[in-house]
């Protein structure tokens, strides 16, 4: 963000910034405990929420130091961008704006969203910040780098391992320590996720629900089932089934213009989201190593269910994944209320603003009443942070991103929670609890991050939707060829 483009708003925003920050550096510690499940959310318009939380670092004048960042211009209708070019008077723009002016004018530095990173798009992006490092290229502070792709850059010494970068308070609230602990590679992590970057939230799976469909059954809406822990499979299935309805159709083929009102409508990933809300996982990292987890008793079951659901006409419609296409859109079925409930990313709310019906928000269920939390997805190919070996000051640099990220979870979260249920009324204190829940219960499953089960997950997908769950001979057939990947990879990875 250049000097003279900033605004008198954000001029105006850098006067609170001493305020905010009035503790660097004073107490040396910070309020590890803050849960940010507890943020405010429902604050004002005007105003945005500030936990309590403290950021413990030292601020530097860096005498006009630009900080290059490696990313996205755009995704899928994500918030991709670290500082807009200019307030525009959208409030989370200007949040995501008033931000960047704060930390340049703290650090006395240069925020720059490189347009290079932009333009390869981000099927190119990995590759594209390969042949940089492996030039030696020293052009980028900070790579944003697809989580999935991580492991091309880790061998041969292209990134920081983040955990040797003192400056980088991954205990505090503003990290994603659920994603970084399972991100973890050996015992490095080399790509994190927290409030500075607005994709882990965008990209974040959950169940859309008409409110009126339900109201129209005399079904409770399930926010209280979610808040008690007993939003499980089997409720989760009741609810779809009892929805369902041909409405005078002669059967559940899907016809534009149609009747039928399905359960539930999703397209070919959903069903790695339910596999992973119900607590299980292909491969979990078991102090360091990596171990083969599918073959389990409890992995069948959850993969039996998951095919009662999924593969039951009526209850479940396999949605096309071109989003508003009138040919089973996944999202069109929805916002054309011909479906009581939708697997889709949390982006997805500001994409049915114009739904006629208002809907509500919830996480992925859980198996039983007896897995402890929710489990919440992220794309596979979301992007993290990283710091590249050819960065000159990685410790500097690492001191503005976190002041970045505390920024982020202090002025811009909030905003962003604002605005992603303001839909219809839709801002109230149940959507602000189930999105807390949704934001602090977010994981990945290693295997699915790195291509591991590719082959498994497939099987898995396609049993699902025929209704005939084959877990257990599919698990046999497939834990061979899984593991060999994880010794070649752990092998490689040195």
């Amino acid at each position: 963000m250049k000097t003279g483009q900033k605004s008198l708003t954000a001029i105006l925003a850098l006067l609170a910034a001493a305020a905010l920050f009035s503790a660097c550096g004073d107490s040396g510690t910070q309020n590890s405990t803050t849960d940010t499940a507890n943020v405010d959310t429902a604050a004002a318009p005007e105003s945005t929420a500030e936990t309590e939380a403290v950021w413990p670092g030292e601020v530097q004048d860096l005498g006009g130091q630009e900080i290059r960042i490696f990313n996205i211009d755009e995704y899928w209708g994500m918030t991709v961008r670290l500082e807009p070019d200019e307030s525009t008077g959208d409030r989370l723009n200007d949040a995501l704006y008033e931000r960047a002016a704060k930390i340049e004018s703290l650090f006395n530095c240069d925020l720059i969203d490189d347009a290079y990173a932009a333009n390869l798009g981000m099927s190119n992006m990995a590759t594209g910040a390969t042949k940089l490092l492996m030039a030696g290229d020293d052009t980028y502070d900070v790579m944003y780098i697809p989580n999935d792709k991580l492991v091309n850059l880790v061998d041969g010494g292209a990134l920081w391992n983040l955990h040797d970068l003192d400056a980088l308070n991954f205990d505090a609230a503003w990290w994603d320590a659920s994603y970084n602990t399972d991100a973890v590679l050996g015992d490095a992590l080399y790509g994190a996720s927290g409030d500075g970057y607005l994709m882990a939230y965008d990209s974040s799976w959950c169940l859309f629900f008409n409110e009126a469909i339900l109201t129209k059954l005399d079904m409770e809406l399930p926010y209280q089932l979610v808040r008690d822990g007993k939003w499980t499979y089997d409720a989760f299935y009741s609810y779809i089934k009892g929805a369902a309805s041909l409405n005078g159709d002669s059967d559940w083929s899907w016809t534009v213009g149609g009747n039928a009102v399905y359960g539930l409508v999703t397209h070919d990933h959903a069903p790695d989201k339910f596999i992973l809300g119900a607590g299980v996982r292909y491969v979990t990292n078991e102090n360091g190593s990596y171990v083969f987890s599918a073959e389990t008793n409890r992995f069948y079951s959850a993969a039996a269910s998951l095919a009662e659901m999924l593969g039951e006409e009526g209850t479940t419609l396999r949605g096309n994944m071109d989003d508003f296409n009138q040919d089973r859109g996944y999202v069109y079925t929805f916002m054309n209320s011909r479906a009581a409930f939708l697997t889709a990313e949390l982006k997805t709310a500001m994409n049915m603003r114009d739904m006629e019906e208002t809907f509500g928000i919830v996480p992925f269920p859980k198996y039983d009443e007896t897995q402890e939390n929710y489990q919440t997805s992220i794309m596979s190919e979301m992007l993290v942070m990283t710091i590249p070996t050819t960065s000159k000051t990685p410790e500097t640099t690492a001191a503005v991103m976190d002041a970045l990220y505390y920024e982020g979870m202090q002025s811009v979260v909030p905003v962003y929670f604002d605005v992603t249920v303001s839909q219809k009324g839709l801002r109230n204190e149940d959507s602000i609890d189930m999105l807390n829940i949704i934001r602090s219960t977010r994981a990945v499953d290693i295997a699915t991050m790195y291509g591991w089960n590719g082959e498994l997950l497939n099987k898995i997908r396609e049993s699902s939707f025929k209704g005939n769950s084959t877990a257990a001979s599919d698990v046999a057939k497939y834990k061979s060829k899984i593991e060999e990947k994880i010794n070649s990879f752990v092998k490689e990875l040195g």
